[in-house]
């Protein structure tokens, strides 16, 4: 298999969860779940930690049921606006009862960000908890050291909260924060530097690059500047022996925005690019092959722009052993309404959308104080239209940008005697 640097930095943004005003779909304390599916409706929890199965989030439980020879310290990351944000690490050092210490790394879960878990055992006397990585984009975090002794049977929660998604803090939308970023007005999610002068190669005149090597770099984003995901090239490299077999690269939600393709010698020649898929609902990028010859230390870069916000179908068979597929696509910033349209056959046992949450971005965010989202639902027998919108501002106060990001959402199968087929319809109203 060839070698391909899908390096690429996450999406700097925090999770801009569907909220709105209490009832059906509304998300008071924004942990990405619906009041009514909520088991701590009105504080943040996105773990849904439930260890005592009475219904009741250990968060907001006066007995969350934790056996006596364990103790849980959890630390839910948030940004200003009370969202996951996704992408935090933590340093914890755990003392134990004879006098030793183990150090070790928790980080929240891309799939389910947000939040990092600490277990204690009989034993382990505290730990002592640092900030590491803040989430990309963002500033803040633990100051300090966080210190938390074992408690029996006990859910500790540590709220953390940082400041992410402003110009002030990222301006040129990349991901990375101005103070670390070495292109601080020029995207540059990769952050490379060959020649480790402080300017990463997209903004440097004398990149560094090795005579050896030859790096195309491939920058993927919307019109509104957000960078992409679900597209798939095919690169077949050229030798002295000719061409080679193609091989496919593909980003996805955890590697967003570029793809390298590295030629060296003093065998490779030049890379032929092709464009296989682009993102759902995205039509445009690499309408023809784009030929890479080899050029001694360059590195060159190519801007594939795409325009989001086309109506998306996706088609899914689920059944008893599959009852979950999950989706995401681009929201643009002229969106001011998203529906989704569920349909399945007559006589299937029914489906449902679950965890609606539009991962809210820079770029929506400048200058606004962003409003809480509602959600709409209407069901039949045979369909549910799902309506999202922010929630109702005044006239001519909905600006364009307060549905940019990215949607995420679910289908799930109730009650599968067989596989059955679920068709969405995905539209974008500006």
């Amino acid at each position: 298999m060839r070698r391909f640097l899908l390096l690429f930095a996450l999406v700097a943004t925090a999770l801009f969860v569907v909220a709105g005003a209490t009832g059906a779909g509304s998300d008071r304390d924004l942990d990405g779940f619906s009041d009514d599916e909520d088991n701590c409706a009105a504080i943040f929890n996105p773990d849904q930690a439930d260890e005592d199965d009475d219904g009741v989030g250990n968060t907001c439980d006066s007995t969350p049921g934790i056996a006596g020879d364990e103790s849980k310290i959890v630390l839910y990351a948030r940004d200003q606006r009370g969202r996951p944000a996704p992408g935090a690490c933590f340093e914890a050092t755990i003392n134990t009862s004879g006098g030793g210490q183990d150090t070790s790394v928790v980080c929240d879960d891309p799939t389910d960000a947000g939040w990092a878990e600490i277990d204690l055992t009989t034993g382990q006397n505290s730990v002592a908890i640092e900030q590491g990585d803040v989430p990309p984009g963002c500033v803040g975090g633990l100051q300090g050291t966080s210190e938390h002794p074992f408690a029996a049977g006990a859910w500790q929660v540590v709220d953390v909260r940082y400041r992410c998604g402003t110009p002030d803090v990222d301006r040129d939308y990349d991901g990375i924060v101005n103070a670390d970023d070495n292109c601080p007005n020029v995207f540059n999610p990769d952050q490379d530097d060959d020649d480790e002068d402080g300017s990463g190669n997209t903004c440097d005149k004398s990149p560094g690059i090795a005579d050896e090597t030859s790096n195309l770099v491939l920058y993927l984003r919307d019109q509104d500047g957000a960078a992409l995901w679900n597209a798939c090239f095919n690169v077949t490299i050229t030798s002295n022996d000719g061409p080679q077999e193609p091989d496919e690269s593909c980003l996805d939600t955890t590697a967003p925005g570029r793809l390298i393709v590295e030629l060296n010698a003093p065998d490779e020649l030049k890379a032929d690019v092709a464009q296989t898929a682009a993102p759902p609902g995205c039509p445009g990028g690499l309408k023809n092959h784009l030929m890479h010859s080899f050029t001694p230390h360059t590195w060159r870069v190519v801007t594939l722009r795409f325009k989001c916000g086309a109506p998306v179908t996706f088609k899914d068979v689920l059944d008893r052993s599959n009852k979950h597929a999950v989706h995401n696509l681009r929201v643009v910033r002229a969106t001011k309404q998203v529906q989704l349209r569920l349909s399945w056959p007559r006589g299937a046992a029914g489906f449902d959308v679950v965890g609606l949450s539009v991962k809210g971005r820079h770029l929506a965010s400048v200058g606004e104080a962003l409003p809480p989202l509602t959600i709409t639902r209407l069901r039949t027998a045979t369909s549910l239209i799902v309506v999202i919108a922010p929630a109702k501002l005044k006239p001519g106060k909905l600006k364009p940008g307060l549905l940019a990001g990215t949607l995420n959402f679910t289908i799930v199968g109730r009650n599968l005697a067989g596989a059955a087929r679920a068709t969405t319809r995905v539209t974008q109203h500006p």
